[in-house]
């Protein structure tokens, strides 16, 4: 279905799409249709409802069935803002229940609550059958918040590991010390070098004037 395929029919308050094959509920298919009160889209093959696509009916709609579809995840975030939803129907979807799916305690309306609460999942293959309410009540405090997995903290050094890291700190000191020990010996070294160091003109001078000898008042 195209984007802005209800343009003219702006005051429709229900919309039936009940088994239509529809595949994808986009950005823009519901546009002009500002005062739609009831939307039923089950019994289609949706597999995905993008984030804004109901965005344009979120002032009165009051009924959603998207029942007997192919979802496996969906935004409630952007659901939430359907604020005056009163029913709202997500049985008999391929749901995925993981905390793609999680929706914070005071976010959204009771009835998508209730709704999401009652998913059956698919997957995992571990919450097969299981309803979402009870699976995230066995995982959220460890897997989810909101959303994200929580940092696990690293276990505590034990004996031996302390022992390694002293003395690996021990090592790299004495090895920082060697280093700076050698280089303060060779600036001493270089430093000596250069006070002593020859020079052909001081030979020069030297030889001459070991060899000019006066004899009254005449150099030799």
């Amino acid at each position: 279905m195209f984007a802005g395929a209800f343009y003219g029919v702006g005051k429709l308050r229900a919309l039936d799409l009940y088994d239509n094959e529809l595949r994808s509920l986009d950005d823009g298919t519901f546009l002009g249709l500002e005062e739609l009160q009831q939307l039923d889209v089950g019994s289609n093959q949706l597999v995905e409802v993008a984030a804004r696509s109901l965005a344009p009916v979120c002032r009165f709609l009051e009924d959603l069935n998207l029942s007997k579809n192919k979802l496996q995840m969906i935004d409630f975030q952007s659901l939430a803002e359907l604020d005056r939803l009163t029913f709202v129907d997500l049985a008999n979807n391929s749901w995925t229940c993981d905390c793609a799916l999680w929706l914070a305690a005071d976010v959204g309306g009771e009835a998508l609550k209730s709704a999401r609460d009652h998913i059956v999942c698919e997957q995992p293959p571990a919450a097969r059958g299981k309803l979402f309410s009870y699976v995230m009540d066995q995982n959220v405090t460890k897997n989810c918040s909101p959303c994200t997995e929580q940092p696990t903290p690293p276990p505590p050094l034990d004996f031996v590991d302390r022992w390694l890291v002293f003395s690996a700190v021990v090592v790299a000191a004495i090895l920082v010390s060697s280093v700076a020990l050698t280089v303060t010996r060779c600036r001493t070294v270089c430093r000596t070098r250069r006070r002593g160091s020859w020079s052909p003109c001081h030979d020069k001078d030297n030889s001459a004037g070991s060899s000019d000898q006066k004899f009254d008042g005449v150099v030799v």
